[in-house]
């Protein structure tokens, strides 16, 4: 059997746009005013005057979003007429209900164009949906609204417990270690850099992110909290004060005097007695680097001094000559001590601290 065919879809008539159809109600056309589509465009050359409806987008989807939302509502509510046949038990139990399924809106898009998404009322494709409807949506079907993660404040500490009386101990012992009996509640940097372990305490007692150091004080047997209005009273300090109660500053005791640094005793170097072996030896080396250098005598400014003897013979480097009857710590070699008392060099003074040394024939 084949289906009949559908009818076609009735058109406007378009003397009711114009206000001249006489067959009212009867009329086989849609007495309806379709939206202006160059109203939509936002140039309708006609304004007031134009025989369609200067509608907006806005204005469709809320009459869309109302109709949807009294459809929904009725589906949901409960009939009446059943209400007798439910025992009482079972009435005085809350009625689980299923929400109601996504409603099927049509989002306006672009120049009029339609199109049907299943979606919750209040949700519109954005590439689709044009700015208007989405402001509309958003007045009348807001999303849930986003609950901002929030950090919870760090648990406070009890002004009575033992994190409080250590504190107080603590404070105590850094305050009398600064020499002082009191300090200002303002300078406690210092206590807080040298006690780490106590930075992130905040005692009950106050709100805020205050560390709400004057509850635990107040609340201590060894320290006392002064308030500011009273420390204004005799200093131009703007914050409170804290009092150790009956404990005396530490002082550092005095260094204890240290006894003088024998400096010459440390620098001192032995000595070797001039009329000694080592001394004959150093005469007799000493000579005999002279003949070597084809003289009889040699100027101790001369040649750099007796470097070179010094370098040729380096056993006598560090020998210094003294007299049992001279002083000997005097600096120097003293190299004048053992030619004096040799008996085969002689030292001759020629001014200014400058010497000659002779060899004597023999």
């Amino acid at each position: 059997r084949r289906a009949s065919p559908k009818p076609p879809e009735a058109r406007v008539c378009q003397f009711f746009l114009h206000g001249t159809c006489r067959f009212g109600r009867s009329c086989s056309q849609k007495h309806e005013r379709p939206v202006c589509s160059y109203f939509l465009q936002g140039y309708c050359s006609r304004g007031a005057s134009c025989v369609y409806r200067h509608e907006s987008q806005e204005d469709q989807v809320t009459k869309m979003l109302a109709a949807a939302a009294k459809k929904a509502a009725a589906a949901t509510k409960e009939p009446d007429k059943f209400s007798s046949l439910c025992p009482p038990e079972q009435a005085a139990k809350p009625l689980a209900r299923k929400p109601p399924p996504p409603l099927e809106v049509e989002a306006v898009g672009r120049a009029g164009e339609k199109k049907t998404r299943g979606a919750a009322v209040g949700s519109a494709d954005p590439s689709v949906a044009s700015p208007q409807a989405l402001s509309a949506l958003s007045k009348l079907a807001p999303a849930a609204e986003t609950v901002a993660e929030t950090t919870l404040p760090p648990a406070r500490t009890p002004v009575t417990g033992p994190v409080a009386s250590a504190f107080c101990d603590a404070l105590r012992t850094w305050i009398l270690g600064q020499g002082v009996t009191e300090v200002s509640a303002g300078a406690l940097q210092g206590f807080h850099k040298s006690h780490p372990q106590f930075k992130d305490v905040r005692f009950a007692g106050g709100s805020g992110g205050n560390k709400n150091i004057r509850f635990a004080v107040e609340a201590s047997s060894v320290l006392r909290w002064v308030p500011k209005e009273e420390v204004q009273k005799t200093s131009k300090d703007f914050h409170a004060r804290i009092e150790v109660i009956d404990g005396e500053p530490v002082v550092a005791p005095a260094p204890a005097p240290q006894a003088p640094t024998p400096v010459a005793e440390a620098q001192h170097v032995p000595r070797t007695p001039c009329d000694g072996p080592v001394a004959a030896a150093f005469c007799d080396a000493l000579r005999q680097w002279i003949l070597g250098q084809n003289r009889t005598a040699v100027d101790t400014t001369e040649m750099g001094g007796l470097t070179q003897f010094y370098a040729a013979h380096a056993q006598f480097q560090d020998v210094r000559f003294c007299d049992g009857n001279r002083d000997s710590r005097r600096p120097g070699k003293r190299v004048s001590l053992a030619v004096e008392a040799s008996s085969v060099l002689r030292w001759v003074p020629v001014g200014q601290g400058n010497a000659r040394i002779e060899v004597v024939a023999g």
